[in-house]
């Protein structure tokens, strides 16, 4: 269901069978990525064989209808996506794989929404893994991302920005549990 959060009335249902779980919607409002899963339940000699599909759906709020699917090959990292997030102009989904290629290196999927194909990947320096809570966070300029990495060490984990583009690293800050609770008992004591 999309709701119009000015009156609180319903401006869309989505359509179709299964389960639809929303997954990222476009600053704008026009495109929206929900995971609809078809589970499927059979029996054989008192052995119930439970089975589930999931597909990736972009739609176009506007004219309530689906533009397409993301397709995740079987053997892509992706195929599993844990998160999904879209540009800001609904352009784009970018799917953060916390889990690793056989080459041990964590990255970001880029998908045209209008094809659905993976346009790139942007792959993070090797060791680095994905925060397991992960999130792409857009910059206000939409010309990069932020994605939150760790070395899976304590004290380990950065913010790092990534140019949309390109997917070089343009920035990156380390975050220490150390330094943050020195900085709040400095607060509290002043």
């Amino acid at each position: 269901v999309v709701i119009d959060t000015t009156d609180g009335k319903v401006v869309w249902t989505i359509p179709g069978g299964g389960m639809q779980d929303p997954q990222a919607m476009s600053a704008d409002g026009k495109t929206l990525i929900t995971r609809h899963t078809d589970i499927g339940v059979s029996s054989s000699l008192f052995r119930p064989n439970v089975t589930a599909k999931s597909q990736i759906q972009i739609w176009d709020v506007g004219a309530g209808k689906p533009r397409g699917q993301l397709h995740f090959g079987d053997d892509s990292i992706f195929a599993k996506v844990p998160m999904l997030t879209l540009s800001p102009d609904g352009k784009r989904a970018f799917a953060v794989s916390p889990a690793t290629s056989a080459k041990g290196i964590a990255s970001i999927g880029v998908y045209d929404t209008n094809s659905g194909a993976l346009a790139r990947t942007i792959a993070l320096p090797a060791g680095t893994q994905l925060h397991w809570n992960n999130a792409l966070s857009f910059s206000p300029d939409h010309r990069s991302v932020a994605v939150r990495t760790t070395d899976g060490q304590m004290g380990g984990d950065k913010v790092v920005l990534l140019d949309i583009e390109t997917g070089r690293r343009t920035w990156e800050c380390e975050l220490s549990t150390i330094d943050t609770t020195i900085l709040l008992a400095g607060a509290l004591t002043a």
